[in-house]
């Protein structure tokens, strides 16, 4: 127990996602789907015509980003995981 107690933690816990890369419209439909709707929309209509999933965590914020940093999310507009 006592090592378990000496294990520091980051605030922020990341999550690397890997994977190989898949075509374009299926980027372009995990970035529609896995955004982060809590800022930019509040209307149940529209997420359910666009399909935007429920997630707790692996959001993508490449159509809005309040981060200092711009745009980013584990799969890219492209493709690329």
């Amino acid at each position: 127990m006592e090592m378990l107690n000496n294990i520091r933690t980051h605030k922020w816990m990341n999550m690397i996602v890997t994977g190989k890369n898949i075509s374009i419209e299926q980027g372009m439909e995990i970035n529609i789907r896995t955004t982060d709707m809590y800022f930019m929309c509040n209307d149940d209509e529209i997420k359910n015509k666009y399909g935007i999933l429920k997630l707790v965590c692996l959001h993508n914020y490449n159509i809005m980003s309040t981060d200092m940093y711009g745009a980013h999310g584990w799969c890219s507009w492209d493709g690329k995981i």
